[in-house]
């Protein structure tokens, strides 16, 4: 009598082969599309990040220059040196700055900060001769740093010099801008605008929303 024997591989069907299969090619697609799902959301958020960064850091750079330009013209640093904050708000070369800094589109207020971090002029005259506390964009301002900063969130904590400024922080932009002087620069003071530039958000969102169709466009495709 005769035993025959028969391997496990050679005892699966055709059928249930296949099965395996496809088994493997559906886990393989649905892989697929969460790994593409996740790239593409990750890289339309870094894209939209980026894009703003970039996008407010060069605004903050055409305030650099234009508020460096006329602090030249009215020869600033020899006016800061004067120590007083009222004898420096009462000198014309001085008041002529403040004015074409008030000047400026899209501006909710300016103070202006000496190296000593004191406030030497504002548009709100009660802060005027205030030092306020830790402001980590201020210092990096008072190094020679252009500063571009814009909250988060709608229920970021003010800062004490956000005083009376009648804005939500997501609302508006802080630009910190070092004012300069000498070879090599040396920082005299630090003028910081508060601005609302609706064109500059228009123009920050219209960009996200085209990163956004882009990378989902790519995802699905």
């Amino acid at each position: 009598m005769k035993v025959s024997s028969t391997s496990p591989e050679s005892s699966l069907s055709p059928a249930h082969g296949r099965a395996t299969r496809l088994g493997l090619m559906r886990l393989f697609a649905v892989a697929g599309a969460l790994a593409i799902g996740l790239f593409s959301v990750a890289m339309a958020m870094l894209l939209s990040r980026f894009l703003e960064d970039r996008m407010l850091e060069r605004d903050a750079v055409v305030s650099r220059d234009f508020v460096q330009s006329i602090s030249n013209v009215q020869q600033l640093g020899s006016v800061l040196p004067l120590g007083d904050v009222k004898r420096i708000g009462e000198e014309p070369r001085f008041t002529e700055f403040v004015a074409h800094m008030s000047a400026l589109p899209d501006v909710l207020r300016v103070n202006i900060y000496g190296a000593d971090r004191r406030v030497l002029w504002s548009s709100r005259p009660e802060m005027i001769g205030r030092v306020f506390g830790s402001n980590p964009e201020l210092d990096e301002a008072l190094a020679g740093q252009t500063v571009a900063h814009a909250e988060d969130g709608h229920d970021a904590p003010d800062k004490a010099e956000h005083m009376l400024l009648g804005a939500r922080p997501r609302d508006y932009v802080e630009n910190y801008v070092p004012v300069t002087v000498g070879q090599p620069a040396r920082v005299v003071a630090v003028v910081e605008l508060y601005r609302r530039p609706d064109a500059l958000f228009d123009a920050i969102r219209s960009g996200q929303r085209l990163v956004a169709v882009g990378a989902a466009a790519g995802g699905v495709f």
